[in-house]
């Protein structure tokens, strides 16, 4: 069974699909854990389905893909896009309250927001209302990071395009649907929250 050295240099095991794709034997082998317990958290364990692309591995291939958890599943793949997203957001989720608002309040930096939150959330693939029809079960958001300030939703992308082809037309694409659901929804949201704090601190006061 061949090997590679993983991200951090430790000899793992892999299979190789027909067109060449590199999979992990073990899918926990290709996710970033750090001290997360107990494990796996619920994010990962949502994600553990068995996957469509089974079929490119065959023989050998197969039976080592297949041989840990009783079936092929994305996470295994180098090229996963869940991998990917799990193991730079997923410890930070998960991470100290100081940590994670420290990495937020650098990440909202580096994109020009100004702020520096004492607390922050940073939450994978939440499904939220859609904002074309209102019912539950909208698209899925790969990640999201919240604070007192800023609602920031996240489309991860790694090989592949934007879906241009969302919504109830078919007519939008991802990335305007996630626009929409924060210029209509979010904004209505927190405005009635602020306005509802606002009048139960003057009735404190008085």
């Amino acid at each position: 069974m061949e090997q590679i050295a993983d991200w951090n240099g430790v000899s793992v095991k892999v299979a190789k699909s027909s067109g060449g794709v590199v999979a992990l034997v073990n899918p926990w082998e290709n996710l970033i854990r750090t001290s997360i317990t107990p494990w796996p958290p619920p994010e990962l364990v949502q994600k553990l389905y068995q996957s469509r692309q089974t079929r490119a591995y065959t023989g050998d291939s197969f039976q080592a893909a297949t041989s840990v958890l009783g079936f092929y599943s994305d996470l295994q793949s180098s090229r996963s896009e869940d991998a990917i997203t799990w193991s730079f957001f997923g410890p930070i989720a998960y991470a100290e309250p100081a940590i994670r608002s420290k990495f937020v309040s650098d990440l909202l930096s580096t994109l020009g927001l100004d702020s520096s939150p004492s607390k922050a959330t940073v939450w994978l693939w939440r499904r939220l209302p859609h904002p074309d029809s209102l019912v539950p079960g909208g698209s899925e958001i790969d990640f999201g990071i919240q604070t007192d300030t800023v609602f920031l939703l996240g489309e991860a992308k790694w090989r592949s395009a934007v879906n241009e082809r969302q919504g109830l037309g078919r007519d939008k694409s991802q990335i305007t649907l996630r626009q929409e659901f924060c210029q209509s929804m979010v904004t209505e949201f927190y405005l009635t929250l602020a306005i509802s704090l606002f009048w139960e601190s003057v009735a404190t006061a008085e």
